[in-house]
């Protein structure tokens, strides 16, 4: 029990069974402004393996791997992530950047170029999970599976949120989502678009749900949702797309927040 914070910190290069760089058992792990990279876990959680409760801010979660879930995180646990990173992880099963079990929540963050072979090519939302994303991005992620961006079987809020130009084989570019009795994909004033290159829809399985008045720009029926009359090129206005955070949608023009 207890915590403990770290600051201005790297580690890189380390191999466990689960949790590459850090297991998590008991008390809090805050990180900040500290960098995760080149690490493998031989099962689970890439950098991180979490059962209690971790805060990363201003940090970044970089080229880990996991040769089964979570490259980047595995959560059964609370993480709460600000400012931060998840870029160029690779899970050989699900949840390229993050495979989340328990409670995430992420803002002003960005999951981008992350991979896994099975599903859930930026995300894995999992059955008894809770995932709220606010003014973040989830973009050019892929999957041999379904849900390039995101593959939800859980609870997911998400507002303020860019969800585009990410790949998935079979199902789901942006989203796959098939939520457990009683749950719900939720989305407020969110993009989710296609990729640029071809016209494969960006969302499978069942329909997401939208808050009123919703202010949601969709780039095709697939999610649900009234598709958007005009699509604006995402990959235009994310600045460095790969570089450093942060990676908002640009909101607040005229009557439509996501403009």
């Amino acid at each position: 029990s207890g915590t403990v914070t770290v600051t201005d910190s790297s580690m890189s290069a380390n191999q466990a069974s689960k949790g590459g760089a850090l297991y998590v058992n008991s008390g809090t792990l805050t990180l900040i402004a500290s960098t995760l990279a080149r690490n493998v876990a031989l099962a689970d959680g890439g950098a991180i393996f979490n059962l209690t409760r971790v805060v990363l801010t201003q940090s970044r979660v970089t080229e880990n791997s996991a040769n089964v879930n979570g490259a980047g995180v595995y959560n059964q646990g609370l993480i709460t992530s600000a400012t931060s990173t998840f870029q160029l992880n690779n899970a050989t099963r699900e949840g390229g950047a993050v495979y989340n079990a328990g409670t995430l929540t992420m803002t002003q963050s960005a999951i981008i170029q992350n991979r896994a072979g099975a599903g859930g090519g930026g995300l894995r939302n999992g059955n008894s999970a809770a995932l709220f994303l606010e003014n973040s991005t989830v973009g050019d992620n892929s999957t041999d599976g379904s849900g390039g961006g995101i593959h939800n079987t859980g609870a997911v809020d998400a507002r303020f949120v860019t969800i585009y130009e990410n790949l998935a084989s079979t199902g789901g570019m942006d989203i796959f989502n098939q939520p457990a009795a009683g749950k719900s994909f939720n989305v407020f004033a969110t993009i989710v678009a296609r990729p640029s290159s071809n016209n494969r829809i960006v969302c499978s399985g069942a329909p997401l749900a939208a808050a009123s008045p919703g202010y949601n720009l969709i780039s095709d029926s697939s999610c649900g949702l009234a598709a958007a009359t005009a699509l604006i090129q995402l990959h235009d206005l994310t600045p460095g797309k790969a570089d450093s955070p942060p990676y908002y949608m640009p909101v607040a023009v005229q009557n439509n927040p996501v403009l």
